[in-house]
């Protein structure tokens, strides 16, 4: 005797745990998900790269991952480790990955922000975005850039 089980509509998500991490000139919006840690600043390790934004490998959790100024990356100044600097440690999430975790420089420490339907949330601009974002926006009064993480991991790959 077959037995039939009723399918439940998926439920929407009600709502985005992401952090709001300070960079140089702007604030990115990441996802909670996206983020293992934030690590004071640590040695950086040189590396041969053609890249400005390809600043070397740090040690994380015994393993040697690279590290990349954002700012760099997506066309604008690149930042040195300052006193304030701290580190993201992020999680790879592309298909087969060369690196499964990597580091984003950052000033200062994030703060964490619950994004619902009823958060000031705001796409801004419709200008063409530049490579490695995803959107300009604002939450609650503040600018953002949600950074295309994609992007990032395949640059890294190259």
């Amino acid at each position: 005797m077959n037995q039939i089980t009723s399918v439940q509509p998926r439920q929407l998500v009600s709502f985005v745990d992401s952090l709001m991490v300070p960079i140089k000139e702007a604030t990115l919006l990441l996802p909670v998900s996206a983020v293992s840690e934030v690590v004071e600043k640590l040695p950086v390790s040189s590396v041969e790269s053609d890249h400005q934004w390809y600043l070397g490998m740090i040690e994380w959790r015994e393993q040697e991952i690279p590290l990349v100024c954002y700012e760099a990356l997506i066309g604008g100044e690149l930042q040195s480790l300052t006193e304030n600097a701290r580190i993201a440690i992020l999680k790879a999430s592309g298909e087969k990955p060369k690196f499964g975790f990597y580091g984003l420089v950052t000033q200062g420490y994030p703060r964490s922000v619950r994004i619902t339907p009823t958060s000031d949330f705001r796409p801004q601009g419709d200008e063409a975005l530049d490579a490695g974002v995803l959107m300009y926006a604002t939450l609650d009064d503040n600018g953002v850039v949600m950074p295309d993480l994609a992007y990032i991991e395949k640059q890294l790959s190259q």
